[in-house]
């Protein structure tokens, strides 16, 4: 379990990354900079601090969920550089298909959402809707994760079998929050599919919100 004093300096660091990655904005929406330069800049600190957040709660000598050290290490370089590299968890659902449109809808509202007024947002092209794919990448000890997008969260139990929602994201700034919410024992590990294939996500610890946007 993390100690006080990691969850503080974790903290400290979150909000340090935070802020540089605000000042770094700011000075490139001043200076005319190309959308997609913003971007990447965005994706290098997104990185940078989730590199910060793996070093500081898995300190020297530590494990997770029977990940070694080096492992999760290497899990974070591999996380960072598929980020880098476009990948996404938000997997657009095509709402032309009827069958793909007919399949978000019963997951909409099986979760209790309004999927009437959300896929009217997306068909007006307000917003855009994705499947989010998430599953147990080691042992299924009862890990849970809270999956956050545009005002729309789940609970998700992650089990071996794989679980998929609909989130509602905006188009000109798609992003996702995943947050731990229970840990079986030894860290919250979690994989998830994206258009390039799976990715494994950097162990979680419980109360660690992890903000990704794409």
């Amino acid at each position: 379990m993390d100690s006080p004093k990691h969850l503080q300096k974790f903290k400290r660091k979150q909000s340090k990354a935070s802020a540089l990655q605000d000042t770094e904005q700011g000075a490139h929406s001043a200076d005319g900079a190309h959308p997609s330069r913003r971007k990447s800049l965005r994706a290098v600190l997104l990185v940078a601090a989730i590199g910060v957040s793996v070093a500081l709660l898995w300190p020297a000598g530590g494990s997770s969920d029977g990940y070694s050290e080096s492992e999760v290490i290497q899990m974070n370089q591999q996380f960072e550089l598929a980020l880098a590299n476009g990948s996404s968890l938000l997997i657009p659902v095509d709402i032309t298909d009827n069958a793909q449109l007919k399949e978000a809808k019963a997951v909409l509202d099986s979760s209790g959402l309004d999927s009437a007024n959300l896929i009217q947002q997306a068909e007006g092209g307000y917003i855009a809707l994705a499947w989010v794919t998430v599953w147990d990448n080691l042992e299924e000890d009862g890990d849970v994760i809270e999956v956050s997008a545009s005002g729309v969260s789940y609970t998700v139990p992650i089990r071996h079998a794989p679980t998929k929602i609909v989130v509602p994201y905006s188009i000109d700034t798609p992003s996702l929050s995943l947050k731990g919410i229970r840990d079986g024992g030894g860290g919250i590990t979690v994989s998830a599919k994206t258009q390039q294939g799976e990715i494994s996500i950097p162990p979680l610890t419980v109360g660690q919100t992890m903000d990704l946007r794409f």
